[in-house]
């Protein structure tokens, strides 16, 4: 709907969509695997990345705040037995890894990175055995599909140190592409492009919401998923403990992890149908 309300406004309409299609069901990853395959430059994702951060951010303190109250007076409230072991971290035999040796944090943090690297590795050859060249959107595609055959395997799903590293390295290509902003062109280019992400996510919540009064889904769901999909895995413990339901954390967080595995596929779906 945004895309045809706004597409004589946009540059790059269908490339925009796609990128705002995967942030909200994945993350700020999924937007800059598609960005990247989509050729879309570094400058249209800052803007795109600005707006979301303005108006997820609003979305995030109703969340925390009185988000809960709100939907309830709409939609059923949470059934179920409220258990307070969901994860491995409350057993008594599980360590975190900020508490390993540090000889072993740095031979998982090593694994972790040679593991990504063959990933990455395979992922270029193909690109170069099926279009001859280096291919972004190849490239992409097959990491995103690399990282799911990985998933299945349980000593590798369950590397310690895996996600602190992934998100280490997330931080400094943050800092990297915060470095190259260019301030005159995000001044003069920006506000049709913060419309465009607050249409985008308000549609988005909105039509969550509207499905789930019609399907009577709880509340605590309705939430839980939306932060998920808008915010990814990091935001569920938290939004669970504004709701006091523990019990929905392990949902949650693992359905935040499968969007990000499913962002880039329906980014660039979505990108390929409009364009």
């Amino acid at each position: 709907m945004v895309f045809y309300l706004m597409k004589d406004s946009l540059d790059a309409p269908a490339v925009m969509t796609g990128m705002a299609t995967s942030v909200y069901i994945g993350g700020t990853q999924n937007m800059a695997a598609v960005g990247l395959a989509l050729q879309a430059g570094e400058q249209l994702f800052i803007e795109m990345n600005i707006g979301d951060f303005l108006f997820c951010g609003v979305y995030l303190v109703f969340l925390l705040s009185f988000g809960q109250r709100i939907l309830l007076m709409f939609l059923p409230p949470f059934k179920g037995a409220k258990e307070e072991k969901l994860t491995d971290e409350n057993d008594s035999h599980f360590v975190p890894f900020m508490y390993l040796p540090v000889s072993q944090k740095v031979r998982k943090i090593i694994g972790s990175i040679g593991i990504s690297a063959i990933c990455v590795g395979i992922s270029v050859g193909l690109s170069f055995l099926i279009s001859g060249e280096r291919n972004e959107l190849i490239i992409i595609l097959s990491l995103t599909v690399l990282g799911l055959v990985a998933s299945m395997n349980g000593k590798l799903r369950t590397w310690p140190g895996s996600y602190d590293t992934g998100e280490y390295l997330f931080l400094i290509f943050c800092v990297a592409i915060g470095a190259k902003i260019d301030l005159a062109l995000l001044i003069s280019g920006t506000p049709m492009i913060l419309l465009y992400m607050a249409l985008f996510a308000f549609f988005a919540i909105t039509l969550h919401a509207f499905l789930a009064y019609f399907f009577k889904i709880d509340a605590d769901t309705v939430l839980i998923v939306s932060s998920a999909g808008i915010f990814g895995p990091p935001f569920i413990g938290p939004i669970a403990n504004a709701m006091k339901n523990r019990e929905i954390v392990a949902s949650g967080i693992t359905l935040g992890v499968v969007n990000m595995a499913v962002g880039n596929f329906m980014g660039i779906l979505i990108y390929e149908l409009l364009r």
